[in-house]
């Protein structure tokens, strides 16, 4: 079953990084939550990599599938010259 929030009764430290008790996909990219309900466990993956956790470690689970956020392109350059003002120390000169 997917999860879209999970709390952990300890922090999980996976893959290098400490994602603290709060597994939240929405706060982080790339994380996946999946809940095994034969095995009763957490699964928990992050760039192509996976890790258990018994059910005895999760304080609590939302299931449904996480949001997807859409991501704004930028907006085209136009290739015009970006002008600013600058403002010189007295006694300085701004040379050309």
């Amino acid at each position: 079953m997917k999860l879209k929030f999970a709390e952990l009764n300890n922090p999980l430290f996976f893959a290098g990084i400490n994602f603290g008790t709060k597994l939240d996909p929405n706060k982080r990219a790339g994380i996946g939550l999946d809940y095994d309900r034969i095995e009763k466990e957490l699964i928990v993956t992050f760039n192509n990599r996976s890790c258990i956790i018994p059910r005895e470690n999760v304080s609590s689970m939302e299931p449904g599938e996480p949001e997807k956020k859409t991501v704004k392109a930028p907006a085209p350059a136009t290739g015009k010259p970006i002008k600013a003002q600058v403002q010189v120390p007295a006694g300085l000169k701004l040379e050309d």
